[in-house]
């Protein structure tokens, strides 16, 4: 509940949605594929649509 208390507070203000196919925390969390790690991996570099 960190992220809605923290709302709540006026400590965030932007929060924002990202797809699945660029979340690095679904490669911990889920078991399908997913090339974001693999971009940072081999590039060194991440792009978000968000």
């Amino acid at each position: 509940m960190a992220i809605r208390e923290g709302y709540e507070r006026g400590d965030l203000t932007d929060i924002r949605w990202i797809n699945r196919r660029d979340n690095l925390a679904d490669v911990i969390t889920k078991a399908a594929a997913n090339t974001s790690i693999e971009q940072l991996i081999n590039t060194n570099e991440l792009e978000l649509q968000v």
